[in-house]
């Protein structure tokens, strides 16, 4: 599982480990001000363009597991009818693999959200794929998007953002 610099260690990364905090607290706010709004449509949105393997080294979240973990928390305060499309994207192969892997396990564990979200996976640039994935999203401000653009360097272009 090890790279030459090994992103997935983050023992030593407290701003990692801070920024994830961050993820765990706001994804959990959204969840819960859109659940309260009784005009917001049944279907939202999370789109992850650098989602990674889901999981870090010595077992803690990544932001794909930290969506889930959350969804799993609010899922008998969420509405019945609720359903929140995730698409998460991941470039590297080797990380892809390993995001399948880590969520298919989460899901085995936790099957009772599977009626409340649809999960789609993209190996793919997000550059590359992000018309495919607005044209999965109902653009409407009834529908709930929440994006997360979280790259380790500068692989999202100008384009991609607007």
């Amino acid at each position: 599982m090890g790279d030459k610099k090994d992103l997935w260690e983050i023992s030593n990364r407290p701003s990692t480990r801070t920024k994830l905090e961050i993820l765990k607290k706001v994804f959990n706010v959204w969840l819960t001000i859109w659940n309260n709004q009784n005009w917001v449509a049944n279907e939202w949105y999370v789109v992850d363009l650098f989602a990674g393997r889901g999981k870090y080294n010595e077992g803690s979240s990544g932001s794909p597991l930290i969506f889930l973990e959350n969804i799993v928390l609010k899922e008998n305060k969420l509405k019945k009818e609720i359903k929140i499309k995730l698409f998460f994207v991941e470039e590297n192969n080797n990380n892809f693999k390993y995001l399948k892997e880590y969520i298919g396990e989460f899901l085995r564990n936790n099957s009772g959200i599977k009626n409340k979200i649809d999960i789609r996976y993209f190996p793919d640039d997000c550059n590359q794929i992000i018309d495919k994935i607005i044209t999965e999203i109902n653009n409407t401000n009834k529908h709930p998007l929440f994006i997360l653009i979280d790259p380790t360097g500068l692989q999202i272009k100008k384009t991609t953002l607007q």
